[in-house]
């Protein structure tokens, strides 16, 4: 509130920053949107694929299983199956570069693309900001282990029930904070970050109208009573 000299802080009109593979929100960020109920398309040969609403937090088993495509510049995918393949430029440690190549994507052990090797972290995965780390640095900062089993030298288990009553905030890249949307492996914690954003985007709205509503009852009434 210091920056409004003690007024409340006016409604966010920066971007939404709700959107999937089917869509994106076109409104700005204080806006009540919906989520999507389009199938999820999280799906891989090894588990199959997530029975869930496109928005609701997924249900399915996580796949640890390294990508078997190529990526453009014709070398291995270091991705994971399932997920979207990087591009070259990005995560490839041939291809990459020299800034990309430089860039820390163990944060455990501070090891940077170029000198980076699966069986250390496990595949790497490539967010929307453009930074890129590896799987093990990743699970730890979305706090997987809040919603899944984790099954001594077997990865990852059965998911656990999801707290209704504690509302998550987005978790941000390590590197430059932007919001982590997009990963299908943790579409069970940013998918309900993003429904507890909804939820008090609709709270915050509904508070505004509401006392817009109040204001002009209050001014109708005082009219009244001047007559």
């Amino acid at each position: 509130q210091r920056c409004h000299d003690g007024s409340s802080c006016p409604p966010c009109k920066q971007k939404c920053l709700v959107a999937c593979s089917h869509s994106t929100c076109p409104l700005v960020c204080h806006s009540v949107c919906a989520p999507c109920i389009e199938p999820c398309v999280w799906t891989c040969e090894h588990v199959g694929p997530c029975p869930e609403p496109c928005n609701a937090p997924c249900s399915r088993k996580i796949c640890d299983e390294p990508c078997k495509r190529m990526l453009p510049c014709g070398h291995p995918c270091p991705g994971l199956c399932g997920e979207n393949c990087p591009r070259s430029q990005a995560a490839c440690v041939r291809c990459a570069s020299d800034d990309k190549l430089n860039q820390i994507v163990d944060l455990h052990s501070l090891t940077p693309l170029k000198a980076y090797h699966a069986s250390d972290g496990g595949p790497l995965i490539h967010l929307e900001c453009g930074h890129v780390f590896c799987v093990q640095t990743l699970d730890a900062h979305m706090g997987l282990a809040n919603y899944y089993k984790r099954t001594a030298g077997q990865g990852w288990g059965e998911v656990l029930p999801i707290s209704n009553g504690k509302l998550e905030p987005l978790k941000g890249c390590p590197e430059c904070r932007l919001p982590i949307t997009g990963v299908r492996r943790y579409g069970r914690v940013t998918n309900k970050a993003l429904l507890d954003h909804m939820t008090i985007k609709f709270v915050s709205t509904s508070m505004r109208e509401l006392s817009t509503l109040r204001d002009k009852a209050t001014s109708v009434s005082d009219r009244s009573e001047e007559h």
